[in-house]
């Protein structure tokens, strides 16, 4: 180790002579092998410049580091947290992993590069629901468990068979019917004159099997006709995914295409007293729309067509589903963590790496798990929804050097219908018989239904909000000439940020003395009033504050604000089903747990008196 003086006039402790050699050094500093570097994904890159940082000279550190500095928003520098405190460097240089590229930086020819080709025909059970018509879009991801000569059963997400439709026009766009800012209703062009939320029939969607990219024709794809969708007779489409029975199941025309052979079923899940504790996700995201990336992420039109390829996470597996307990930040404890409520039968997992957060097309995804026979893959569960990212920002960085980055994080979980738990169901809708056990387990739902009386408060999702704390909402506040009492989701351009935000700070800009906000800055915030007073207002009509004085003037909230939902989609676009009291849904769990008890073990008279006290 050596003492060495820093440019901001202190000194500082840096490896002198560490365990690289030589001639590694020498190749680190070489243009190719930082390319190399900085293509890696996310978690992969933070480990490589973790164990430079670590273990080689600290010229070669200072390489990388002056790289990094170099490529901050706005071409930022940062002060020189990587050789004074490396928890800190490796909140500022963490890449996000999300397809299809995470991080671009133009100027110097480098991009996270995807091995996408390792996703193709390796999930061949895993199929599209398409909408029809000359357009067709992918919705949501169907799965299938048997084909001919047994019956063809494929299941999915009932939530994904709600669609945004007119009674003249017909469907319509998601934005149409939702209750966000995005609505758009009031475009009568694009909306019609009354839209809303209604069953998909099966004239209006096919399944694409066979598919790997979504946006171009293959030969290896098979279209599957519709017949018949049945969703779970307990799924409540007003409560929308939140409530549970999140399933539906798709019955189709027996195709007379000789590819069919070639699509393999997933096998069937077990309910193994040994739970697994990793597995894959797979599937399909929706891509944002063109007219985003051309004005808020230009460097991502050459890459536009990675968005409709199929990618895969590596999950862990969770003991039970539930809020989380620590920042996405810095994985430092949270003061006040929420307990907001999971329904029963459902399981749930997070990306290994904490930096991917499923959204739109994503629905109905499986959550595969390998037993026994490594080569075989079984679903454990499809994905429902999750409760929003911890952050979240996409577009261009630098415009100067054609800099951009996709960055997500998140320590919310997803949340999955459990397969094995809708298996009886599944069989009699085919007419089949299930021979297994019912497990105890798909009965019990976890959280607290009444947590949402609690105060409103962010999660930290920034390195600003780590020192200020989980502060409380400001709310109402107005968004656009809006009113809203709780937590909202934002778009631009027909693209929504899943996470649900809150104003945290005042503004100078009111409306009947309520804070009022016109747009929101995602990567450079606003300007306080008075930058010497850290309780100023944000004034959004002054600019000449430095970039490290502005301030976001939202932030994540907590699953048990109110606003938050769990979010589904509704032809491809984000639910806007609203949820029902927490207090209520409770009251709803228990009335549907008594009754599957007691189509087992007949009439119980506890769970009568326990349904009474609860619901009344």
């Amino acid at each position: 180790m050596a003492i060495v003086a820093s440019p901001w006039g202190f000194n500082q402790t840096v490896v002198d002579q560490g365990t690289c050699s030589k001639k590694t050094e020498k190749l680190l500093l070489k243009k190719k092998c930082r390319k190399e570097i900085m293509e890696e994904q996310g978690f992969i890159q933070n480990t490589l410049l973790q164990l430079i940082q670590n273990s080689c000279n600290h010229n070669v550190s200072e390489y990388y580091v002056n790289f990094m500095q170099g490529n901050l928003p706005g071409a930022r520098k940062k002060r020189n947290a990587e050789l004074s405190n490396p928890k800190e460097a490796q909140i500022h240089s963490r890449v996000k992993r999300l397809a299809p590229a995470q991080a671009i930086y133009g100027s110097d020819d480098i991009r996270t590069k995807l091995k996408f080709e390792n996703t193709h025909n390796r999930y061949s059970w895993i199929c599209s629901l398409r909408s029809s018509g000359s357009s067709p879009e992918h919705l949501c991801a169907v799965n299938l468990l048997t084909r001919p000569p047994k019956p063809t059963v494929i299941v999915g997400s009932a939530h994904c068979t709600y669609l945004c439709k007119d009674q003249s026009a017909g469907l319509v766009s998601a934005c149409c019917c939702s209750s966000g800012p995005e609505n758009c209703a009031g475009n009568s062009t694009l909306c019609g004159d009354n839209p809303g939320v209604d069953k998909m029939t099966k004239d209006e969607a096919t399944i694409v099997c066979g598919e790997w990219q979504t946006n171009v024709f293959e030969n290896s794809k098979i279209i599957l006709e519709i017949k018949e969708i049945i969703r779970h007779p307990e799924y409540n489409e007003t409560a929308g995914p939140i409530n549970g029975n999140d399933i539906a199941v798709f019955k189709v025309k027996r195709s007379r295409d000789k590819k069919a052979k070639k699509i393999k079923p997933a096998c069937l899940p077990s309910n193994s007293s040994t739970a697994p504790s990793s597995g894959i996700h797979a599937g399909w995201s929706k891509p944002p729309p063109l007219s985003f990336i051309n004005n808020h992420a230009k460097e991502y039109a050459e890459f536009y067509d990675d968005f409709f390829k199929q990618w895969h996470y590596k999950m862990d597996i969770l003991e039970k589903c539930e809020d989380p307990t620590v920042t996405a930040i810095d994985g430092g404890a949270l003061t006040f963590p929420s307990n907001s409520s999971y329904p029963a039968g459902t399981s749930c997992a997070k990306d290994f790496s904490k930096q991917s957060c499923f959204s739109k097309g994503d629905s109905g995804s499986p959550l595969m798990v390998q037993e026994g026979n490594q080569s075989q893959f079984s679903i454990l569960g499809i994905l429902s929804f999750v409760k929003g990212c911890d952050v979240f920002s996409f577009g261009t960085t630098n415009s100067e050097k054609n800099n951009a980055q996709l960055n997500q994080q998140t320590e919310n979980p997803s949340t999955y219908t459990t397969l094995y738990c809708f298996l009886p169901w599944i069989a009699e809708q085919y007419g089949m018989e299930y021979e297994g056990m019912a497990d105890p387990a798909c009965l019990v739902a976890s959280g607290n239904p009444d947590d949402g009386e609690e105060p409103c408060r962010i999660t930290p999702s920034n390195l600003i909000e780590l020192f200020t704390g989980e502060v409380e909402c400001i709310f109402p506040f107005y968004y656009k000439n809006k009113r809203y009492d709780g937590c909202i989701l934002f778009e631009e351009d027909g693209f929504v940020y899943p996470v649900y935000r809150c104003p945290t700070r005042n503004i100078t800009t009111k409306i009947n003395g309520i804070n009022s906000f016109e747009s929101l800055p995602l990567v450079d915030g606003y300007c306080p009033d008075d930058f010497m007073d850290p309780t100023s207002p944000l004034n959004p009509n002054k600019t000449d504050c430095s970039s490290f004085a502005r301030r976001a003037p939202f932030s994540q909230c907590k699953n048990n604000c109110p606003g938050v939902q769990a979010l589904g989609i509704i032809g491809g676009g984000n639910s806007a089903m609203e949820q029902e009291g927490q207090a209520g849904q409770g009251c709803k769990w228990v009335k549907k747990i008594c009754k599957r008890l007691e189509r087992y073990l007949g009439e119980l008279s506890w769970c009568q008196s326990f349904i009474e006290n609860m619901c009344k």
